[in-house]
C-alpha cells in the first residue's frame, strides 16, 4: 500500500465536474468545499457541504467507477473581519496549507481485492454518501428550488379553493328553517 502526502493552497481545485477520481484523498490538515457541478443550473460559488480535517473524498467514485458529479476545492481560510457577519479571505499562514494523506485508484482497488467484505462495507458506506451528497446538491440547486416553489403554490392554490368552497358550501347550505 502507498500512500503520499501531497499539500495544496486554499482555493484550488482537487477534483472538477466530470473528472475521473485518480486518488482517494484523507484530509489530514484543513477543509475542502464540495459545490455544485458547473454545468447545473446552480449558484456555482456558493458551496453545499463542507468536509473537515480527517474527512475522505474520492472513496465512490473509485468503487463505483464514477465521474465526479461535484466539484471538491480546497478551502480559503476565512476571518470575520470585524464587520457585521461579512467573512473575507486572509492571507496563506503556513498551517492553512492543505495536507493529504493519498493513495492511487489502482493501489486502493487492489487493497479492496484482498478483502472483499471490507471492500462490500466501502462500497455500502460510498452509495450512502453519494446519496447524501446528491441530496444536498439538489437542495441547493434552482431547478430544485422552482420545483419546491411550484408545489407550494399548488398546496397554496388547493387550500384556498378548499377554504373557498366550504365557505360557498356555508353561504348555500339550506337553514333548518328553510326545510
Amino acid at each position: 500500500m502507498k500512500f503520499y502526502c501531497k499539500i495544496t493552497r486554499p482555493g484550488k481545485t482537487l477534483v472538477s465536474y466530470k473528472s475521473s477520481v485518480k486518488e482517494l484523498y484523507f484530509i489530514q490538515q484543513g477543509q475542502i468545499e464540495v459545490l455544485n457541478a458547473e454545468h447545473d443550473e446552480i449558484n456555482k460559488q456558493t458551496p453545499i457541504l463542507f468536509l473537515p480535517q480527517y474527512s475522505y473524498f474520492g472513496d465512490y467514485q473509485i468503487l463505483l467507477n464514477l465521474k465526479s458529479n461535484l466539484v471538491f476545492k480546497s478551502m480559503e481560510a476565512m476571518v470575520n473581519d470585524g464587520s457585521q457577519d461579512e467573512l473575507s479571505v486572509k492571507p496563506i499562514a503556513n498551517d492553512e496549507i492543505i495536507h493529504f494523506m493519498c493513495i492511487q485508484k489502482q493501489d486502493f482497488l487492489n487493497i479492496c481485492e484482498f478483502f472483499p467484505r471490507t471492500k462490500e462495507n466501502l462500497i455500502r458506506q460510498g452509495t450512502e454518501r453519494r446519496a447524501r451528497f446528491i441530496v444536498q446538491k439538489n437542495k441547493n440547486s434552482i431547478r430544485y428550488k422552482k420545483k419546491e416553489a411550484e408545489v407550494n403554490n399548488k398546496r397554496n392554490n388547493r387550500a384556498d379553493l378548499s377554504s373557498e368552497e366550504t365557505h360557498a358550501e356555508a353561504v348555500h347550505m339550506p337553514s333548518v328553517h328553510q326545510i
